[in-house]
């Protein structure tokens, strides 16, 4: 199986549809894909919605239970997944690529690639090629990644950071593997949830720490510095 699309899901029940519903309609019914869901134990309609589209998504599965927050979901999708490639769908979110798009390109399971999303809000395209200094300004949003299984198992999200454990990752991957950009737009990324909401505090305070841990000293030098200057101006 080459792609496993992976959903974390707490009371979705007014997007897990429409969500699943492009999934169906881009990928279609064939054996090189199939969706997880991670519940957190819903209470609403989300489970009932997801079991409706078991004949039309045969490689879909499902679990719900208790977890501690959308990494330690995501972690629990990993561990469940089949697939070569791991993706990571929000329930908000929506697909817009086709099986005959990325099956060319998923080729080396040495490889993370990666491509645009378009914010949702402000229907522009987020955001191109990234560089090591690119990289420590800003994430790569994870609905424009496809990870290698064997890589992010390896290598699961870490549950101290409660709203940029993906940020913490794909810094520590940069140091270790190859990242290769892809010319396609991979999903609509709602960009209105928690995180754009709340920071996380933590990995604030432990982000150069961080650079420092997977970069070394020069972009932390080069950090400070960005940061300094925009204060300047």
């Amino acid at each position: 199986m080459l792609l496993s699309i992976i959903i974390p899901t707490y009371n979705s029940a007014s997007h897990i549809a429409h969500c699943l519903s492009l999934i169906q309609q881009q990928l279609g019914e064939n054996q090189l894909y199939e969706v997880v869901i991670v519940d957190g134990k819903s209470t609403d309609e989300t489970l009932t919605i997801v079991e409706s589209f078991s004949t039309k998504i045969p490689q879909l599965r499902w679990i719900s239970e208790k977890d501690k927050g959308i990494y330690d979901a995501m972690n629990k999708g990993i561990a469940l997944a089949h697939g070569k490639f791991l993706y990571f769908l929000g329930a908000d979110d929506e697909i817009t690529f086709t099986i005959n798009q990325i099956t060319p390109i998923l080729q080396n399971e040495n490889t993370i690639y990666y491509g645009n999303v378009l914010l949702k809000n402000t229907q522009t395209l987020y955001d191109g090629a990234f560089t090591t200094a690119k990289l420590i300004e800003q994430n790569i949003c994870h609905q424009a990644i496809f990870y290698p299984k064997k890589i992010v198992e390896q290598h699961p999200y870490n549950l101290k950071y409660k709203l940029l454990a993906d940020y913490e990752l794909n810094l520590k991957l940069w140091s270790k593997y190859k990242f290769e950009y892809i010319e396609l737009t991979i999903a609509v990324y709602s960009n209105d949830g928690i995180s754009t909401q709340v920071k996380d505090k933590q990995f604030k305070s432990d982000f150069l720490s961080i650079l420092y841990k997977y970069l070394g000293i020069k972009y932390v030098i080069i950090k400070i510095y960005n940061k300094l200057k925009r204060t300047l101006q």
